[in-house]
């Protein structure tokens, strides 16, 4: 390989000229995009920082020219040569054993917003666009390996970034805000037919007599012990000082606005805070993209979430 085939090879799999394709697509469809989103995490007893690739922000509109609210993307980019391809299997569950929780995938917080109230069920079409899958791998057609690191450092990367997302969240906005957490890969992204077994395998010439390819799916990801404790070391100024005294109060124009009691937002902020809590509604599900099916990704997240601000700004709040 010649010198400049080397470095070309080696800029490519560094992801920043993926990453820089992607947040111009983004910005493309109307968000604002800032680049290494950085969380501190503890690493054998010392805090290190980290980052994920992209954070991107889009406004929705009010009805009078108002922020009505937010839609954050948190992305991370895996950049694979050609000859590589991502293959995951389906969620083999029935729907009232699966760990998937429709609403789960794209999360609509509205808890900490004096004003609005969002309907429940207002998610729940982008998971009708995503097939769930319970794990995945990264196959290289040319050397013959299979391995899941790439996939698992990527959504890891991604899990340990909401703690801080969250927090901020919290204080910073006073809108419902949404967020999807998405890993973009250029590898296809193909999935196993459900019927697939061992002898299956064995038997299949290429991947395809067996798969069928997708533009993305999403990963269930259990929070871990480590998670845990991340997630309390994050969120715990939560229960400090002023923020409880304004949590206290939101409670009450929450009250007035007819919000429901579970979803009160100082009970969501212990629950953040202390560990053990289960919170698989802001931290477990995540999108796996190719960088080709990213266009109709973005249209359907926006399109959901503007329906959702638009509904929940003409409807009674007591029906949320």
């Amino acid at each position: 390989m010649s010198k400049h085939s080397s470095w070309k090879s080696k800029l490519l799999s560094s992801s920043v000229p993926l990453e820089y394709e992607v947040a111009r697509t983004l910005v493309q469809r109307g968000f604002a995009v800032d680049s290494d989103y950085a969380y501190c995490r503890d690493d054998a007893g010392t805090a290190k920082d980290f980052s994920i690739d992209l954070k991107a922000t889009r406004y929705l509109d009010g009805e009078e020219g108002d922020i009505a609210g937010q839609l954050d993307l948190l992305v991370e980019c895996k950049q694979r040569h050609d000859q590589v391809t991502w293959l995951f299997f389906q969620d083999p569950n029935t729907p009232d054993f699966s760990p998937f929780t429709r609403g789960h995938t794209l999360r609509g917080v509205d808890s900490f917003s004096d004003r609005v109230v969002l309907h429940s069920d207002c998610t729940i079409r982008i998971d009708e666009y995503v097939l769930p899958c319970f794990k995945g791998v990264e196959i290289d057609l040319s050397a013959g390996h299979v391995h899941d690191a790439e996939i698992r450092h990527g959504l890891a990367q991604l899990q340990y970034s909401l703690p801080r997302y969250m927090v901020d969240g919290i204080r910073l906005f006073d809108t419902p805000f949404f967020f999807c957490p998405i890993l973009i890969t250029t590898a296809p992204i193909l999935v196993a037919r459900p019927d697939t077994t061992i002898e299956t395998v064995r038997s299949a010439e290429e991947l395809q007599d067996f798969s069928e390819q997708v533009p993305s799916v999403v990963l269930h990801i259990d929070p871990s012990p480590g998670f845990d404790r991340h997630r309390v070391d994050i969120c715990s100024p939560l229960l400090k000082g002023e923020t409880v005294a304004d949590m206290r109060q939101l409670e009450q124009d929450r009250k007035a606005l007819g919000a429901r009691a579970y979803r009160s937002p100082l009970r969501i902020c212990k629950r953040l805070a202390r560990p053990g809590q289960p919170l698989h509604e802001y931290f477990s599900q995540f999108v796996v993209c190719s960088y080709d099916g990213l266009p109709e990704l973005l249209t359907r997240l926006v399109n959901v979430t503007e329906e959702a601000t638009k509904a929940a700004m003409t409807s009674p709040p007591a029906s949320a």
